[in-house]
């Protein structure tokens, strides 16, 4: 019996640095490049969906702004597939955005082109709408999810407010923080490690009138 213990000591042990060794095979200068690839990942999306509801732009580069900004998630909008925790290829469903609503504080999901579309046609149905970034991006939880794949939680902020063409507001103005999950591929290129980031799923945090 006391063999067995020590047995089973000793894998949970192994186990454990296993596990450890998977979470920071990263070196401080890749943890630091990751970070910023992301921080620039999110804070395009944010431009792409201020250009979208940007009513001094033309329909063809608002139209532009949609197709960039499904270009920064997995999938680009679409369902994917990804390697699961045994290695084979597992399909998943599109990524999607979370909403929030100041006033009776429920959520709901939508598909992120129909997100996007929507945004797109607001400014039909309110007259002014304003996406704006309420704050600095922040980035931690970088861990490994496979062979050379890794993800990590970014965290925003989001400044929304609609109005009608003579500024009276008709929703918000509201900051919503949110976290998207994005996925991390190393990819190995004769020059070195190139790292391939994509956003995934965004969730709402917490949402507040401004």
């Amino acid at each position: 019996m006391k063999t067995f213990r020590i047995i089973f000591l000793v894998l949970c042990c192994l186990c454990a640095v296993s596990t450890f060794a998977q979470q920071n095979d990263l070196t401080q200068e890749d943890k630091k490049e990751l970070q910023e690839r992301v921080k620039m990942k999110v804070e395009e999306f944010q431009q792409y969906l201020k250009d979208i509801v940007n009513t001094k732009l033309s329909e063809t580069q608002r139209q532009s702004s949609i197709k960039s900004a499904l270009a920064l998630f997995i999938g680009k909008g679409n369902a994917y597939s990804v390697k699961n925790d045994d290695g084979e290829m597992e399909r998943r469903n599109p990524v999607r955005m979370q909403l929030s609503n100041v006033y009776n504080k429920k959520t709901r999901w939508l598909r992120m082109t129909r997100y996007l579309n929507n945004q797109y046609n607001n400014i039909h149905k309110y007259g002014v709408v304003e996406i704006e970034s309420a704050d600095a991006v922040r980035v931690d939880n970088i861990y490994k999810v496979g062979d050379g794949r890794y993800q990590a939680v970014a965290y925003f902020c989001q400044r929304y407010a609609a109005k009608t063409k003579d500024g009276v507001f008709v929703y918000g103005p509201e900051v919503t923080s949110k976290k998207v999950i994005v996925h991390i591929d190393a990819i190995e290129t004769p020059v070195g490690t190139v790292w391939d980031a994509k956003l995934g799923d965004v969730y709402v945090t917490a949402t507040k009138l401004d």
